[in-house]
This record gives C-alpha cells, structure tokens and sequence, in this order.
C-alpha cells in the first residue's frame, strides 16, 4: 500500500509540469524578454522571470536579478516600469 500511494503522490506531478512549464514557456518567455529589453537600449539593471506552481498553477513575476530590492517597482523609475512593461508585454 504505502509503495502504491509513494506512486501516486502528487507532488511528481507538479514537479514535473513544473519542469515542462520552464522549459516551453518560461525559458523562451526570458529569452525573447530579454532580447527585447536589449533593443530598448535598456542596461540600468538585469530583470529576472521568477516562477512558482501553486495550486497545480505556474505563476511568474519579474524581479531585479543581483539587487538588495528585488521589486521594480520599488527601484526602477516610472518611465523604465514603461519599458519593463512593454517588453513583458
């Protein structure tokens, strides 16, 4: 019984959508959001797609990579949200 239900725990369900979902979506997602903020001329900070699964959900936000305030909000100026923004977009 307990080999059975080690089977079908559903956290290797998870981790593995989790797997999937970073490499179809998330690294491509970086990649070309990273392209883009390079054709804006943007190079004040690097931006960095953090992910999480809750609930059997990927979820995504932004974050400044290498800084002691990770929310850009708190640290990029309002016309760099703009540019964040629209390269996300």
């Amino acid at each position: 019984m307990e080999a059975i239900k080690g089977e079908c725990n559903t956290r290797k369900v998870s981790e593995l959508s989790s797997r999937i979902y970073q490499q179809g979506v998330i690294e491509p997602l970086t990649f070309a959001f990273r392209d883009e903020l390079k054709k804006f001329g943007f190079t004040r900070f690097s931006v960095d797609v953090q992910t999480r699964n809750s609930g059997g959900q990927q979820q995504f936000k932004l974050s400044i990579a290498n800084a002691g305030e990770p929310v850009v909000a708190k640290v990029a100026s309002e016309g760099e949200q703009r540019c964040i923004a629209i390269a996300a977009f």
